[in-house]
Formats: structure tokens, C-alpha cells, sequence
């Protein structure tokens, strides 16, 4: 019985792993923009919505993106570790270990494919953008606020209740 519900749960996050090709790419002033990325350079990103609707979303735009496949890859990992634990801990034959871990594990693995290849292409079509990003994060930038040396005075000592606490003398 535990099985059965083992492999409902792998199927239902299996089947909820279709939203996981869309990269959110968030913006300055708009909401997050949920598009497939298809192309960049170092001027933004080309992207396709879910409608098939292919557009440019320009450097000054974005403020981060979010490549899809992270979260399935890890739900992934944390049912197949599951699948072996469990079989493990029954110590089943090898036989009927080898036939649950293949039965239980296969929708882990499949997520893990699967979340890894969005990720990946994801990265690779967004790789333009990237590599030009990572130059202009290395820029020193100035601080908001100049430098201030740390105080030259201490605290006065903790009180444990009693009499107040006598003044430091400077």
C-alpha cells in the first residue's frame, strides 16, 4: 500500500513538472515576465511566451532571472533518495529491490532529467546576457554612504538588576 502511494505522488509531480520550461524574469517597474528564453546578446534577452509570442526584453529591463528546472531537479533528488531509503529499510530481495527502486525511482529520475535539461538550455540560450552581466557586476560601484570609523566609546556594563549601573568614565 505504501508503494501505491509512492507512485501517486511521483506521477502527480511528475505530471505538475510542465510548468517548469519558463524562465521569470523580473523587471524594474512590471510584473515578472514567465517566458521561454530563445536567444540573447549582450543588448537583452529574446524571448517566447507561453502564447508563442516572441519578444525582446532589453538589459535596462531585467533585474534577475530565474531558470526553470532548479526546483523539479531537487524534487527529483529528494524521491529517488526516498525510493532508496525506503527499500533499504525493508530489506527486500534484490530482486524485488531492484523492481521497486525501477518503478518508484523512474518519475524522480525523470524529473531530474528533465529539470536539468530546462536549466540547461535555459542557461545556454541566456549565455550572451550572462557572460556581459558578469563584466558589469565586477565594477566597483560607489557605496551609498561614505566610510565612518567605528565608535571610540563602549557600552555600559549589564545591569543585573540591583543598583543602577555606575557611569564610564572617559
Amino acid at each position: 500500500m505504501r508503494s501505491v502511494g509512492a507512485l501517486f505522488w511521483s506521477l502527480c509531480l511528475l505530471v505538475s513538472s510542465a510548468c517548469a520550461t519558463c524562465a521569470t524574469i523580473r523587471t524594474p517597474h512590471d510584473p515578472p515576465i514567465e517566458a521561454r528564453i530563445v536567444g540573447s546578446d549582450a543588448d537583452g534577452l529574446d524571448v517566447e511566451t507561453e502564447a508563442g509570442d516572441k519578444t525582446r526584453v532589453p538589459r535596462a529591463g531585467i533585474v534577475d532571472i530565474d531558470h526553470p528546472g532548479k526546483s523539479l531537479v531537487l524534487a527529483g533528488l529528494c524521491i529517488v533518495a526516498l525510493v532508496y531509503i525506503s527499500t533499504a529499510a525493508e530489506q527486500m530481495s534484490t530482486g524485488e529491490a531492484l523492481l521497486t527502486n525501477g518503478i518508484l525511482g523512474a518519475p524522480g529520475l525523470t524529473m531530474i532529467a528533465w529539470g536539468g535539461t530546462s536549466y540547461v538550455r535555459s542557461r545556454r540560450a541566456s549565455a550572451a546576457f550572462d557572460r556581459e552581466s558578469s563584466h558589469i557586476r565586477l565594477r566597483a560601484l560607489p557605496p551609498d554612504r561614505p566610510y565612518l570609523p567605528p565608535p571610540t566609546w563602549s557600552a555600559p556594563p549589564i545591569s543585573d538588576g540591583g543598583a543602577p549601573p555606575e557611569p564610564v568614565p572617559r
